[in-house]
């Protein structure tokens, strides 16, 4: 009986180890960890910070290119050594803007990632991230997006990990030295009517 109950816990944090904390479908955001778990980070003055960008349970099964734009304190944290893109890819803006093109498309994961970066904090002050759109969008949305890898006239749009303000805005997806931001679950006004 021990055995059982040592394989079941087994089995339970398993599974849990590739969870991601944004549950909808085609979300990205900014995480501190490769499985999109952490979005809140403390850090001293000289510290360094690996960030990722990260997309959060694609709808497809790979990804040929993607554009956003990324927005923190670049005054304040610094990006070490370069950005580090997945895949053979190529930007055709300067970062933190991105309209990227990969040779081979990405494979999809629960928490696929696009891009990778080294921060090294000058001083305590805060910095949110911002995932916005391309300044160059290939649609009129003024989203985030990827393109599918099987069909390349598809374009996916993506949201915000952690939602949208009551404006539409976007809220911020992470924070070193911040405020520390849920990741939502998004629905349409139709869903909600529909519970009813």
């Amino acid at each position: 009986m021990s055995r059982l109950l040592m394989v079941f816990v087994c089995l339970l944090f398993a599974g849990s180890a590739f969870a991601v904390a944004d549950t909808d479908p085609d979300g990205i955001g900014i995480w501190f960890d490769l499985t999109a778990d952490t979005n809140y980070v403390t850090a001293g003055p000289y510290a360094q910070v690996m960030t990722y960008l990260i997309i959060s349970n694609a709808s497809v099964p790979t990804i040929a290119g993607w554009e956003c734009s990324i927005e923190f304190d670049m005054d304040s944290y610094q990006v070490l050594g370069g950005w580090i893109y997945n895949g053979d890819a190529l930007n055709v803006l300067d970062p933190p803007d991105f309209a990227v093109g990969l040779a081979t498309p990405l494979v999809t994961e629960p928490a696929t990632l696009l891009l990778s970066f080294n921060l090294f904090v000058l001083s305590d002050v805060a910095t949110d991230f911002l995932v916005g759109p391309s300044p160059v969008p290939s649609t009129p949305d003024e989203l985030p997006l990827y393109v599918d890898g099987e069909n390349l006239d598809h374009l996916v749009l993506l949201q915000n990990a952690t939602g949208y303000g009551p404006g539409g805005e976007i809220l911020p997806c992470a924070s070193i030295n911040g405020e520390w931001y849920t990741a939502v679950e998004r629905t349409t006004w139709g869903a909600v009517r529909n519970l009813w």
